[in-house]
């Protein structure tokens, strides 16, 4: 049972200032006995491995790790997983929303933080955890049971809520997350379906939908599926991946273009999520695309051998030896020792009629390698 008036309350923040203010609220409130600070989502979990927390008050916007992801880990860590969470965020919209849903927030409050509002929040989410509702005991004894592997006994407690409240989506959207693990792939399905039917904004169901369509090879319907879970929360960039991923397999290359710029936008690190888009768009001969990609890169990192060198082969793929000579010399002068690249570089002088030029890097290959095929039939094109 929580006492608000004796909690310990963790404030997760960046900015310092609004740990002061809102601590002072509390403090007129009457609420907390301790208070505890974290900068971002990272510190905060530093914080709970080292103190028991009551009740948990987060910024949604933070460096590092948001508030969002702080919950995502805190709801799958059984330690912390019930600590009740309160989200302050400027944001109103449907992507908020789904994803307040989708890491079971237990409020959120627009700033700015008024006394009013605090107090109102605080004492909703208390009495919430201190007289938990019957399909909040039966998910939390499901949950339970699925992490220790019972779970035959966990779909059964994810029954006994969705008895107990058959208007929500949560407990149908487990039933189907159990059946997945399961590998019950039907049953998963009707669950799903029903959850998503309940609750038009249920991302986790949607994607989970799109996962098990992937599964079964049904590309159609996995793109159909991961799509609605991307357009209701485009901040999963494992989701966005997944989505362009089907629509390059597909041939859709303008689609995933669109897809892929938007989960640019949103990562932290966009060069490294680039490097891999340009990887799968390689793989699903989307060439133009993974061209773009690679002179973005190098343009950001000119000194990536293994990157000039990807550029040249999709010059020689189109028959345009002269650039890529330009990138397998470019990427020679970071790695002269590359075997590789420099068969590619004779090749390509091969091509353009350059024989002389050709023999040098075929004979630099021969004395690293004298059993070298490649570059012993090469060489005697240019003889």
């Amino acid at each position: 049972m929580i006492d608000l008036k004796k909690a310990t309350i963790l404030v997760v923040d960046d900015a310092e200032s609004m740990y002061h203010s809102i601590r002072s609220i509390l403090k007129i409130l009457g609420f907390g006995k301790q208070y505890l600070y974290a900068e971002n989502g990272e510190a905060a979990l530093t914080v709970l491995k080292q103190r028991v927390v009551d009740i948990a008050l987060v910024d949604n916007n933070m460096p590092v790790m948001t508030g969002e992801e702080l919950l995502a880990v805190m709801r799958q860590t059984p330690e912390y997983s019930n600590i009740p969470v309160i989200m302050i965020t400027g944001n109103a919209h449907q992507e908020f929303v789904a994803n307040a849903a989708e890491s079971e927030i237990d409020a959120y409050i627009l700033k700015p933080v008024t006394v009013k509002l605090l107090n109102e929040k605080l004492v909703q989410v208390v009495k919430q955890a201190n007289n938990p509702c019957p399909m909040t005991i039966h998910l939390r004894n499901a949950v339970r049971k699925a992490n220790t592997g019972d779970l035959d006994g966990a779909i059964e407690d994810a029954r006994l809520a969705n008895s107990a409240n058959p208007r929500a989506s949560r407990p149908l959207r487990e039933l189907g997350i159990y059946h997945y693990q399961k590998d019950n792939m039907e049953k998963a399905e009707e669950y799903f379906l029903a959850a998503v039917k309940l609750n038009r904004v249920d991302v986790v169901a949607f994607q989970h939908l799109g996962d098990l369509y992937l599964k079964r090879g049904d590309v159609d319907k996995a793109m159909k599926y991961l799509g609605q879970a991307m357009q209701i929360s485009p901040r999963n960039l494992d989701r966005g991946v997944n989505l362009g991923k089907i629509l390059l397999k597909k041939g859709k290359t303008d689609k995933a273009r669109v897809v892929y710029n938007k989960v640019f936008h949103l990562a932290k690190e966009p060069h490294a999520l680039k490097e891999k888009v340009a990887n799968l768009c390689i793989e699903y001969k989307a060439t133009a695309y993974a061209m773009k990609l690679l002179k973005e890169l190098i343009a950001g990192d000119p000194k990536r051998p293994d990157l000039l060198f990807k550029l040249g082969k999709l010059f020689e793929n189109k028959g345009e030896y002269a650039k890529a000579l330009i990138q397998f010399n470019e990427a020679l002068f970071f790695d002269k020792e590359n075997v590789d690249i420099m068969l590619h570089q004779a090749r390509s002088y091969i091509k353009q009629g350059m024989l002389l030029r050709a023999e040098k890097p075929l004979k630099d290959i021969l004395k690293k390698n004298p059993d070298h095929k490649d570059a012993r039939k090469l060489l005697r094109q240019c003889i």
